[in-house]
C-alpha cells in the first residue's frame, strides 16, 4: 500500500510540474504577442508623425491626419494607430487651445456606431498650442476585434479651438461645430477585408 501511495504522489508531483511549465510558456507567448501588437502601432504612429512634419513643412493646411485610411485583413485582434497634427497659424497671432474628437459615421451592416466607437482611444484633453508651432504628438489608436465585420468603416476626425474664448471640449467637438479648426473635419476610412 505504501508503494501505491508513493507512486500516486510522484504522478501528482510530475503533473503539477508539467502544468507549471505549460503555464509559464503560455504566459511568455502571450506577453510577446501583446508586445508585438503595441510595437506595430507605435511604429505606425512614428511614421505618421514624420509624415505630418513633412506635410506642415510643405503644405498650407493647419490640420492633418496620417494615414487617412487602412486596409486590413483580420485574423486576430489588431491594433492600429494614426497621427493627428495641428498647427497654430491663427490670424490673431495668439496661443490657442485645441481639442480633438473622432467618431464613426458609417459602419457595415451588423455593426453599430456605438460599438465601433469603443474601439477608439485618444487623448481627449484640451491642450494649448503656441502661435507658429505644430503639434504632431496626438495619437489615435483602434483595437479591432477579429470579429469585426468586413466592409468600410468611415470616421470623422475633428479638431476644435477656443475661437470664442471658451475651452473646446473633445466630447462636443464635431463636424458641425462652429469652432472647427482647419475648415472641416478629416475623414478616416478603415476597410476590413
Amino acid at each position: 500500500m505504501r508503494k501505491g501511495a508513493f507512486e500516486l504522489s510522484m504522478s501528482f508531483i510530475i503533473t503539477i510540474v508539467f502544468a507549471v511549465v505549460m503555464l509559464t510558456l503560455a504566459l511568455t507567448w502571450l506577453q510577446g504577442y501583446f508586445q508585438q501588437t503595441n510595437d506595430m502601432s507605435d511604429q505606425l504612429f512614428k511614421q505618421g508623425q514624420t509624415k505630418l512634419q513633412t506635410l506642415f513643412a510643405e503644405g498650407t493646411d493647419n490640420f492633418y491626419i496620417w494615414p487617412d485610411r487602412y486596409d486590413l485583413e483580420l485574423s486576430k485582434d489588431t491594433k492600429i494607430a494614426f497621427a493627428v497634427g495641428l498647427k497654430n497659424d491663427a490670424d490673431d497671432g495668439e496661443n490657442h487651445k485645441f481639442a480633438v474628437n473622432i467618431y464613426a459615421t458609417q459602419v457595415p451592416s451588423g455593426m453599430t456606431v456605438g460599438v465601433v466607437n469603443k474601439w477608439v482611444e485618444w487623448d481627449r484633453t484640451t491642450k494649448t498650442l503656441a502661435i507658429g508651432y505644430d503639434d504632431t504628438t496626438r495619437k489615435i489608436t483602434m483595437t479591432l476585434p477579429k470579429s469585426a465585420k468586413k466592409g468600410n468603416y468611415f470616421f470623422q476626425v475633428v479638431a476644435c479651438w477656443d475661437m470664442d474664448g471658451k475651452d473646446p471640449k473633445s466630447s462636443s467637438c464635431n463636424a458641425d461645430s462652429d469652432d472647427v479648426w482647419g475648415g472641416s473635419a478629416k475623414e478616416f476610412l478603415l476597410t476590413v477585408q
